[in-house]
């Protein structure tokens, strides 16, 4: 009963997700109209949000957008070692920024500053030309932990350590993914 119920559902979707595809042909289009009421575009992902940021942040480059989105959400999950005291005067005690690398066509800087017990600031740096990687960042946010990691695209290791926030750490690893995309496209 229960074999019979799952291949009646697959049965059911399967038209849904294959007769859009078929009728971004333009070929197919035509024909499939009528039965579809629409014609389905594939475009690169990512453009329409690329396209909101450069709105929001009023810009014609998509890099720019994506620097100034990356710094804000940045911002808004700064780890602090006590997150439910929050003071606005009070810095987090981590904090990162991102940015192009002078000089440098196709790198990034991020600059991460670690507050310390005393209250000094450790500023340190990491430069990651873009060639040559992924696109594709992953993170996670472990249990019992009050942080998320975003991982390096090159060798997999710990790169960023954000407030534990799985919405802020998509969107972050989704935008310096769509970055690293952009600086990777010959002008």
């Amino acid at each position: 009963m229960l074999t019979a119920w799952k291949t009646r559902i697959k049965v059911l979707l399967l038209p849904l997700v294959v007769m859009p595809v078929l009728s971004a042909s333009p070929a197919l289009a035509n024909s499939n109209d009528a039965l579809l009421g629409t014609t389905a575009v594939i475009e690169p992902a990512g453009r329409d949000f690329v396209d909101s940021l450069k709105q929001l942040y009023i810009t014609e480059s998509a890099v720019d957008a994506l620097i100034l989105h990356a710094n804000d959400v940045f911002e808004q999950a700064a780890w602090r070692e006590n997150p439910r005291l929050i003071r606005a005067s009070e810095r987090p005690d981590v904090s990162y920024r991102v940015f192009l690398t002078p000089g440098e066509a196709g790198s990034l800087t991020i600059q991460e500053s670690r507050r310390g017990g005393s209250g000094q600031v450790r500023v340190s740096t990491l430069r990651i030309n873009v060639f040559g990687i992924s696109p594709i960042l992953t993170w996670a946010c472990e249990s019992g932990d009050n942080a998320c990691r975003i991982f390096d695209p090159r060798d997999g290791t710990r790169m960023l350590q954000i407030a534990r926030d799985p919405g802020k750490a998509e969107e972050l690893t989704r935008t310096l993914g769509l970055l690293i995309r952009q600086l990777q496209r010959p002008d």
